[in-house]
């Protein structure tokens, strides 16, 4: 196995980007990034997404964010692993220069879920839930993360009083993160 290093990062603000495609929002993260490592290629991309085909009917997208990027005769992969695409195309990426296979690769986690309707988003998250024994009974991510933060609670003992977040007396401007 060779060394591996991160030689440059970049990132595209977090927001509504109404106004720019998947790849569009992909280049510019790709662009800071090779600006950063002072690179002006390299010999694969690694593109972490979970929603495109369903939310954007664009299942093809690595390879349109590499020609969108200005990047040519590279390898492409879509990476997809639910709501950590982004982590795994960087593992695929370091795996890919850590084997030999690749000289350079770069990943890139790119998603839109704020053009669609609430009920087209949530039927397409959805899709990341076991169809059998979760989405079959109508639970949603959100009613999951409800159910786990409740089992949490009840575990070691905390009210909702316990979390400032949750304290309806305290002002909002000043509630404590978790």
């Amino acid at each position: 196995m060779q060394n591996v290093a991160i030689l440059g990062i970049g990132q595209t603000p977090i927001g509504e980007h109404f106004e720019l495609s998947l790849r569009e929002l992909a280049a510019r993260a790709i662009q800071a990034a090779l600006q950063d490592a002072n690179l002006t290629r390299v010999d694969g991309l690694f593109a972490g997404n979970m929603l495109s085909g369903l939310l954007t009917r664009q299942e093809n997208l690595a390879v349109l964010i590499a020609d969108w990027a200005g990047l040519r005769h590279l390898e492409t992969y879509k990476i997809e692993a639910a709501c950590g695409s982004g982590a795994a195309a960087l593992r695929a990426a370091i795996l890919a220069v850590s084997s030999g296979e690749l000289e350079s690769a770069l990943a890139v986690g790119v998603e839109k879920m704020t053009e669609t309707s609430g009920a087209q988003t949530t039927s397409a998250l959805a899709t990341a839930a076991d169809a059998d024994y979760e989405t079959a009974q109508g639970i949603s991510f959100v009613a999951l993360n409800a159910l786990v933060m409740q089992r949490y609670m009840y575990t070691y003992g905390w009210q909702h009083s316990d979390c400032d977040c949750l304290r309806s007396d305290v002002d909002p401007r000043h509630r404590q993160r978790w």
